[in-house]
């Protein structure tokens, strides 16, 4: 049991955590005398980044704040563990402590005052006795079944799709199909990490200058325009090793006589660190000029669109995963990723059946429903949404895994994809917007 001695409080941050999750909805004042309501935590982070990240929380104004927030046994721990150096700490809306200094603050990386809420010392005595305020939806399984949970997930990851698909409807208005596609699936490569960039990098090489190159020119032709491009070549490096140089020669050759006049990002614009080295930009492009490569007789719009028309969702049948995923030529896997130095070796799979999946599923599927919508192909439409509400399930990310641990659904409820979909779609328009009250979940 945690204690409060004279000078210190004796309570580990996950403890804290515990009693800073029974402060949701109640009435708080911080220590700049800013009185608040916590209305949704977020999602809980336990690896990299602020504690609870895109959390809301009213303030006695009516104005709705979004951000992270940060918690700390102490308030000093905030300039201890680096936070006010660190770049990922500057949308911290709240800093959540046990004991706090008259004289301490705490400032973001950017400058950034970010208001203290120092908790009453007496919620330390047994916070594992106190009653948890839940959310209307906590451990939803018993209350309802998994039957109807499932089904109202369903028609969420619909909603979803379908919003996804006219987002893309509306981009074929103002791009060429191709573009739209190959800009997706360049925004898809980068995750949440370097989904900005790899987007950048689609406009500086849009898809029509690698299509419309010589049939002479090779893969690794491809490959050398892209890297060089982004800005990730080791000639372009400021910590690139002569190893590295020697592994992306080819590349370099390339790129001097083909890079002249194009227009070069710069390698800070990338995001390398907390990135596992197979999903790292310089993989990731590597894959994308097989991608290029592999359909470039009929053009990467004609050959997704065509995995989409071929695909049956049975085992042992044409799938578009397969047409996605990429095998290295053998050239980098015995050599060190300059991204990731602390990596050794590179599996074969440049784009492997994870990966895949996701692109088949937040790309592929609800771009070619939108394209079916646009050119009045109602039989792609069908296929599309077919297709996606019978996808497996895939591996959970943050918001899959918080959401499944906010319904009661973590045990082996197997989800499909349609139906993580539709934990995200709830999270992003109902939970981060504090529509509990109209959540589909229930009503």
């Amino acid at each position: 049991m945690p204690s409060v001695t004279r000078k210190r409080i004796i309570i580990t941050e996950e403890q804290l955590i515990l009693v800073v999750k029974q402060q949701l909805g109640k009435q708080l004042c911080t220590e700049q005398g800013e009185l608040l309501k916590i209305v949704y935590f977020g999602r809980r982070e336990i690896n990299d980044g602020p504690d609870f990240q895109r959390a809301l929380i009213l303030s006695n104004t009516g104005r709705l704040l979004r951000g992270d927030i940060e918690v700390h046994v102490y308030a000093s721990d905030w300039y201890h563990h680096g936070h006010n150096h660190n770049s990922n700490y500057n949308d911290v809306i709240l800093h959540i402590v046990a004991q706090q200094h008259p004289d301490t603050v705490t400032r973001a990386e950017n400058g950034k005052l970010i208001p203290i809420l120092c908790l009453p010392r007496e919620l330390f005595i047994q916070p594992q006795l106190m009653q948890h305020y839940q959310l209307p939806c906590y451990q939803l399984t018993r209350k309802r079944t998994r039957h109807k949970i499932r089904n109202l997930l369903d028609i969420a990851g619909k909603q979803r799709f379908v919003q996804k698909a006219m987002q893309f409807k509306l981009s074929l208005q103002e791009e060429t199909a191709g573009q739209v596609l190959y800009r997706g699936i360049m925004r898809a490569l980068g995750y949440s990490h370097n989904m900005q960039p790899f987007e950048k990098l689609a406009g500086i090489v849009p898809l029509n200058s690698l299509e419309n190159l010589e049939p002479n020119e090779s893969i690794f032709s491809k490959q050398a325009r892209l890297l060089g491009a982004a800005g990730l070549l080791p000639s372009q490096s400021k910590t690139a090793s002569s190893a590295d140089n020697k592994s992306m020669e080819r590349f370099e050759t390339m790129w001097k006589t083909i890079g002249k006049g194009q227009i070069v990002m710069s390698e800070d614009e990338w995001q390398s660190s907390h990135v596992y080295p197979h999903n790292s930009p310089t993989y990731r492009i590597l894959a994308l000029g097989h991608l290029i490569q592999r359909y470039y007789r009929c053009g990467l719009l004609s050959g997704m669109l065509q995995l989409v028309h071929k695909a049956i969702p049975v085992p042992g049948h044409p799938s578009i995963q397969e047409g996605l995923m990429v095998y290295s030529d053998g050239h980098f896997q015995q050599h060190q990723d300059y991204l990731a130095p602390n990596y050794r070796t590179v599996k074969t799979r440049l784009l492997g059946p994870g990966k895949a999946a996701q692109i088949e599923v937040n790309i592929i599927l609800p771009f070619a429903y939108g394209w079916g919508k646009t050119t009045d192909t109602a039989s792609m439409r069908k296929k599309a949404l077919l297709l996606y509400v019978q996808h497996n399930g895939m591996a959970g990310n943050t918001i899959t895994r918080h959401m499944q641990s906010q319904l009661g659904l973590e045990d082996s409820h197997v989800l499909t994809a349609c139906q993580q979909q539709g934990l995200i779609h709830i999270y992003k328009s109902y939970c981060h917007e504090a529509k509990c009250s109209q959540c589909l979940l229930l009503n």
